[in-house]
């Protein structure tokens, strides 16, 4: 049985990155966001020392939650469907007046500090919002380069 369990560890290991997932969202959460398409940062090409916990998000009151953590700053990332159009305008003058923009792959993220927290704004492509919180001294730098990682699950 040992045996066994070493050689799948071994052929696991020695899988090819491409035929490893972007993310780790279990399928419990799959089923229960079915109506808001999952984004993630890919797991594959996180820098060194940078974690996303897709594998241990939940799901409540229509959004998925997980954590990114890097180092001892933890990231919170909610994915929830797109509110209308007007609120979504009001959000970033109303909460993050001051705040630069940033091009990703999936869409338009406003990026910019309120009440000592960072906030991004992410609107994607799809019908998903993406909302990451984090503390105010992160470096934006990283959170651009962060942003640039996400992909559709």
């Amino acid at each position: 049985m040992v045996v066994v369990m070493v050689v799948i560890g071994v052929i696991w290991w020695r899988l090819p990155i491409g035929t490893q997932k972007a993310c780790a969202f279990s399928s419990e959460i799959v089923e229960k966001a079915h109506d808001i398409p999952l984004y993630c940062i890919d797991e594959r090409k996180l820098p060194s020392g940078i974690v996303s916990h897709t594998a241990s998000a939940h799901f409540g009151s229509g959004a998925v939650i997980y954590n990114v953590v890097d180092g001892n700053e933890t990231l919170s990332v909610s994915l929830q469907k797109k509110p209308d159009e007007k609120q979504l305008a009001n959000f970033v003058p109303n909460i993050i007046p001051l705040h630069f923009q940033v091009d990703t792959p999936i869409g338009k993220a406003s990026i910019g500090v309120h009440e000592k927290q960072t906030i991004v704004s992410l609107p994607t492509t799809s019908s998903t919002w993406i909302i990451i919180t984090g503390p105010a001294s992160y470096d934006p730098d990283k959170m651009t380069r962060l942003l640039a990682l996400f992909t559709l699950h």
